[in-house]
């Protein structure tokens, strides 16, 4: 058996002697020697080995040998507790060893039980029993979970605090292969015990569940001991060390031993400035070999140079929990541990633009993931990732470099001497760059970040660039101008010459795209987005940069781009201007859209009024349409000419507010100048400028006579405002004169429209007389029911006019003072003015009389005294006769000026 704590080293032979060694470690070199201290001996006297003995930190050493327990003293080796000897013990488990003068032990009997027992100078005393189905061969205690193995199974015990027991099976052993129980503590919480099939098996104290795969042992292993996150096991030939980390490789080491008996680990040596495990192995022959762990740093370097990157990352994450956990975390071991991350993360990125893996069919996403988490995490400086690319750097850092990290160097020759890794290498970069160009990873390093970026991303992800290039760029932007121009990124040149408000180059960089075809970039959007540009310029033409680059695009294509002027929000009288004498074509289409943009709006709003600048305009335009329709021929029969003249027929029966008289007089010469085909085609343009100008009779001899246009006669009489002499106009056109036999058709069609206001007693002498009344039978019904209507009308009218003519009289009999006649001769005077009745004096506040009515000078009122007086002279009388005419009551005053009531009539 054997046992160590810190630096005592107890050991049992088979020959029930203990021997109890101090030792020191020395370090010398790259190798360690132990120093041995000196010898305790002393025999039990038994004649049978040791099987068991454990150092307790109150100096005391128990030791099993022959199914009897003792416990000694150290380093006297004297039995203490008055020479206390337990028998039939088959395993124990020191407790609690707190206190010099008790101790407090679990022991396994052959009673099948475990006991807690407290020992001292008095007799020991039971804390706790548990009864078992068989002898207990090998446990361990975890608080007050107690993992048991017996001959036949294994059981996991839990204690409850009220003394109550709960015992579950964990799993059988076959008595055809006979497995010797081992258990011990792996972590708190967790045990291992040995199966069959030698497997090691987890086993939680909790509910007994396996929470990690099992890891295969050697056979007919001896002894298991844990020293996190390794798990060593002893058989007679070898030590193996497995992982408790790395799932997928769990031994990691193997090592050859003569004879191997009994294993024990020293534990809590300081090496190197960490805590470190000390391997000791008890061997048959009599020697004591004793293995040192590699430091976990120099473990982790040894796994990344061999690839076992996960392998590394596991073992370097759990000593830095362990040392955390310990109190033991330091600046210096957080920065080891950030190299390695670096370290790993660069061994990753090796992985990931490896282009023998990417043909293999391997996947690289998770190698990059990893790689860039690692850099990340291990803030490795962004410098050494660009420089691995030639030309993402700006010419001049703003820090200091540090000291590469491990691997960076492998990783630029490899990337120097194959160019698809260098490409996997900079999609790997874009995307690290764009998840964390602002962050604490980039620090200090923006404008580098941001340099390497804008490179990146116009080489790998042109259609990005835009975005990017407004997203608050920080770079080197001389650097990243001539990287651009160089590569032959010209659009996004000008993009970010734009974005830095050099807004005149970024528009001559545009148009040299537009005129050189060769030299293009698949990246510009086109000349429409270089005018949209153009458009937006006008808004604060500070630099005079949109007039030029407008004239540029609209001598390209004036139709195309005519948005840029309309769009642009100028004045346009301004626009006027400027196009006048430079550009006429582009004018003409300017003022067509605006105009007619205008129309549209005064069509939606009848109550729109337009200025005298919209009549300028429009006459303009007006005139625009002769001199094009002039330059392209009168006569010609192309489809330019042809649709200029139907523009400007549109446009002179929309537009309300253009010159109608000179543009006749325009049209006029044009027609004189042009021969007889051309004139004929400007005619409907005549007739429309005719009926502007008020003469309705020229306009329909011209689309009667000249076009023979009915229909086009009859609309224009339908939209004045008073069509009734228009129509008699457009008919007496019609049935008279050399024309009535060829319009004689024409004018019965008319007549029987129901919208023609014509008077029936009127037309029918025009019509000849031997015409038939068939084809007229619609007009006649209409004009019998209009005329039915008038006569109906008539009548109602005067049984009205009557009736007020009755009440009239009824309140001029009813009013008081009122003498049943009144008589005016020549003599008589009105009571306001003293003029006679028959006198014509008129008075400017007199309103004038309906149709029908007395003359104003023989209206009278008469007062509440019976004197007669003028209407005229009763002012404040006509606001309210004209607000009720069809009564005949009023107010009146007297010649003295008081109310009284009057009546008005006349004589």
């Amino acid at each position: 058996a054997l046992d160590v704590l810190r630096k005592s080293l107890a050991l049992g032979t088979n020959s029930s002697c203990i021997y109890l060694f101090t030792f020191e470690l020395i370090e010398v070199g790259t190798s360690v020697e132990f120093s041995i201290g000196p010898v305790q001996q002393k025999s039990l006297g038994l004649k049978k080995p040791i099987v068991q003995l454990e150092i307790c930190d109150n100096k005391k050493l128990v030791v099993l040998c022959d199914n009897l327990l003792q416990v000694l003293s150290i380093p006297s080796l004297e039995v203490s507790y008055n020479a206390t000897k337990l028998k039939n013990v088959t395993s124990f488990q020191v407790h609690n060893a707190l206190y010099e003068k008790s101790l407090e032990l679990y022991i396994g009997t052959k009673k099948k039980t475990i006991v807690l027992l407290q020992l001292g100078d008095s007799k020991p005393q039971l804390i706790r029993e548990i009864s078992l189905p068989e002898v207990p061969l090998s446990f361990r205690v975890d608080g007050d979970a107690l993992c048991v193995g017996l001959w036949s199974r294994y059981l996991l015990v839990n204690c409850a605090p009220d003394g109550t027991q709960q015992q579950q099976e964990l799993f059988s052993l076959d008595d055809g292969q006979r497995v010797t129980p081992l258990v011990e503590l792996v972590e708190k919480g967790e045990f291992l015990v040995t199966g069959m099939n030698n497997l090691g098996i987890f086993v939680s104290a909790k509910d007994g569940s396996s929470r990690r795969p099992p890891l295969q042992l050697d056979s007919n292993t001896l002894a298991l001991a844990c020293a996190s996150p390794y798990v060593l096991s002893l058989n007679d030939e070898f030590l193996t060390v497995h992982s408790g980390l790395h799932y997928e490789r769990q031994q990691v080491q193997t090592h050859s031993v003569n004879g191997g008996l009994s294993l024990a680990l020293a534990r809590e040596f300081a090496r190197c400035g960490s805590l470190s495990h000390i391997v000791l192995i008890a061997c048959q022959s009599g020697d004591l070999q004793a293995a040192l762990p590699l430091p976990w740093y120099s473990q982790v370097e040894q796994m990344l140079r061999e690839g076992q990157v996960d392998e590394a990352m596991r073992v370097a994450e759990h000593a830095r929990q362990s040392a955390s956990d310990a109190g033991q975390s330091s600046p210096e071991l957080l920065a080891k541990f950030r190299r390695i991350q670096q370290a790993a993360g660069l061994a990753c990125l090796r992985r990931a633009t490896s282009a023998a893996a990417k043909s293999a069919g391997q996947s690289v996403a998770e190698d990059a993931q990893k790689a860039t988490q690692y850099l990340v995490e291990g803030r490795i400086d962004l410098r050494h990732l660009l420089g691995l690319c030639p030309g993402l750097l700006p010419p001049s850092g703003s820090v200091e470099l540090p000291a590469p990290p491990d691997g960076l160097s492998q990783l630029a020759e490899l990337c120097r001497a194959e160019p698809d890794r260098m490409n996997l290498l900079k999609a790997f970069l874009l995307e690290l760059l764009f998840k964390y160009r602002v962050s604490r990873f980039t620090g200090d390093l923006r404008r580098e970040a941001d340099t390497a970026l804008l490179k990146l991303c116009s080489e790998l992800r042109p259609g990005q660039t835009e975005t990017l290039i407004y997203s608050e760029l920080d770079c080197d932007s001389a650097d990243c101008l001539a990287f651009l121009a160089s590569s032959g990124r010209h659009h996004a040149r000008a993009l970010l010459l734009r974005s830095l408000g050099r807004s005149a180059e970024a528009c001559q960089v545009w148009r040299q795209l537009l005129d050189d075809s060769e030299a293009g970039d698949p990246q510009f959007p086109g000349v429409d987005y270089f005018a949209e540009y153009v458009t937006t310029l006008a808004a604060a033409d500070a630099d005079g940069l949109f007039w030029p680059h407008a004239e540029y695009l609209l001598a390209k294509e004036p139709e195309r781009h005519l948005r840029v002027l309309t769009g642009c929000g100028l004045p346009p009288s301004d626009i006027v201007t400027r196009l006048e004498s430079r550009a006429p074509k582009a004018l003409l289409l300017y003022l067509e859209q605006h105009l007619l943009l205008l129309l549209d709006e005064t069509d939606r709003e009848e109550d729109r009024k337009l200025d005298g600048g919209d009549e300028r305009l429009h006459t303009r335009l007006g005139a625009l349409y002769l001199d094009a329709i002039e330059e392209a021929g009168v006569d010609s029969d192309s489809d330019a000419a042809a649709s200029l003249r139907a523009r400007l027929l549109t446009f002179l029966r929309r537009s309300k507010v253009y010159r109608a008289q000179f543009l006749l007089g325009r049209l006029q010469t044009l027609q004189s100048r042009s021969g007889d085909s051309g004139a004929s085609l400007l005619l409907p343009h005549l007739a429309e400028l005719r009926a502007r100008c008020g003469d309705i009779d020229g306009a329909l001899r011209v689309l009667l006579l000249d076009l023979g246009d009915c229909d086009a006669a009859a609309e224009l009489c339908s939209a004045q405002s008073n069509p009734g002499p228009y129509w008699s106009a457009l008919l007496a056109i019609c049935l008279s004169g050399e024309h009535r036999d060829r319009l004689l058709g024409s004018a019965v069609r008319l007549l029987n429209r129901p919208d023609v206001p014509a008077d029936g007693a009127r037309v029918l002498p025009l019509l000849p007389a031997n015409y038939p009344v068939g084809p007229l039978r619609p007009f006649l019904c209409s004009a019998l029911r209009r005329a039915l209507h008038r006569r109906r009308s008539a009548c109602l009218a005067k049984g009205l006019a009557v009736a007020a003519q009755l009440t009239l009289s009824h309140q001029l009999a009813s009013l008081p003072n009122c003498r049943s006649s009144i008589s005016l001769t020549e003599t008589t005077r009105c009571a306001v003015c003293n003029r006679r009745f028959d006198e014509s004096s008129p008075s400017p506040s007199v309103p004038s009389t309906s149709a029908g009515a007395a003359p104003a000078a023989l209206a009278f009122v008469l007062t509440s005294t019976g004197q007669p007086a003028h209407f005229r002279c009763c002012p404040w009388l006509h606001e309210a006769t004209a607000a009720n005419s069809n009564s005949t009551s009023s107010s009146a005053v007297s010649a003295a000026g008081s109310p009284t009531e009057a009546a008005k009539t006349s004589a």
